[in-house]
């Protein structure tokens, strides 16, 4: 069993220098932080992440139809207009002008 504190630890008075130099400190600005980096700039571009997209049946036939009648897949066609239209409304939110 542990014994009890026998007497209350004491604070010790800082030194007149320790003071100093903690004032010091205090008023000396600090540097300006950098903006945190965008949580996609840590994203693995090698991890895919699934997303289920619900269409409509006319709209599920129409890219039916266009995978069909092109070289794209149905994946591959919706990869490529999904990506840049996430790119170019990223860039719309993130411009500082």
């Amino acid at each position: 069993m542990t014994e009890p504190f026998r007497r209350r630890p004491q604070p010790r008075e800082p030194s007149p220098a320790a003071l100093e130099a903690f004032l010091t400190g205090a008023e000396t600005p600090a540097p300006p932080l950098a903006p945190p980096p965008w949580p996609w700039a840590q994203g693995r571009p090698d991890v895919i992440k699934p997303y289920m997209l619900r269409l409509p049946e006319p709209y599920h036939m129409k890219l039916q139809y266009i995978a069909a009648h092109t070289p794209y897949s149905m994946q591959r066609f919706l990869q490529e207009v999904v990506y840049a239209a996430i790119d170019q409304q990223i860039a719309e939110l993130t411009d500082p002008g």
